[in-house]
């Protein structure tokens, strides 16, 4: 276990500061896990505290993932499942498990907002939509294009940006440039919190998805805005939404 540990730490240096490039988003992203931190500990607003303790909690379990993902790995390679299902069921375990932080961190401070609803279970029926619809889009960008784990990570922050940033702003009637410059200046914040969705999904179905994709003819096409695809499933769910938004009066996010 030490060892495992050793290498994820390696790992997690290399994917900050791998590279020239990579350093400038480690850079970013430790002033924004300072600021995470901060507010977590000493944050005057509660709301501000139950951000920070999610991001927080988000990345430390992708971080105990990536520690122990060799015997999961084994464990998931033993389901009678597809593939394609496997990914589903891993992928949306991933997001229940996300969606409980933010809940329980707001039970426990006693406030509301921060979690999609209230109620855990309401909660989720308003979120797994989301959730499926983007991964199953996901499956099928990853079994076409090849992407490294990096770049997938970084994808999945991109769809929370849209999700939990752009279409919450829209719905809330909060919606500007200041605010969504400030959703991508906080993007390894979003990277955070969708981490635990699309990297297990993907770590534990890795051969079953190379397989596939070899057997396929090469796609033809840019692999970045293609991969860019599963922030689209955010149309005919932000379409649901606004409607049931309309008929409950706004109070879907309450």
């Amino acid at each position: 276990m030490l060892t495992a540990l050793r290498s994820s730490v390696h790992d997690v240096w290399r994917f900050l500061f791998g590279s020239w490039r990579r350093a400038w988003f480690g850079a970013w992203l430790s002033l924004l896990m300072f600021a995470f931190v901060k507010n977590a500990v000493s944050a005057a607003k509660a709301d501000d505290r139950v951000g920070g303790l999610g991001i927080i909690t988000c990345a430390l379990s992708t971080f105990l993932f990536w520690t122990c993902r060799a015997p999961l790995r084994r464990l998931a390679g033993g389901w009678r499942l597809r593939p394609v299902a496997k990914f589903l069921l891993i992928g949306g375990l991933g997001a229940v498990w996300a969606e409980f932080i933010y809940w329980g961190y707001q039970e426990a401070f006693g406030i509301t907002g921060v979690a999609a609803n209230a109620n855990f279970w309401l909660d989720l029926l308003v979120t797994m939509p989301w959730y499926l619809l983007m991964l199953a889009i996901l499956w099928r960008v990853v079994t076409r294009h090849a992407y490294s784990f990096r770049e997938l990570l970084v994808f999945g922050g991109i769809y929370d940006m849209c999700a939990d940033g752009a279409l919450r702003q829209i719905i809330g009637g909060v919606a500007s440039l200041k605010a969504a410059l400030l959703d991508v200046a906080a993007l390894p914040m979003f990277v955070f919190a969708y981490s635990f969705i699309v990297l297990p999904a993907c770590v534990l179905v890795w051969d079953d998805i190379t397989s596939i994709r070899e057997a396929r003819p090469p796609r033809k096409g840019n692999r970045y805005l293609y991969g860019l695809l599963p922030a689209a499933g955010l149309i005919p769910y932000a379409i649901v939404l606004f409607g049931i938004g309309m008929v409950a009066k706004g109070g879907l996010w309450r």
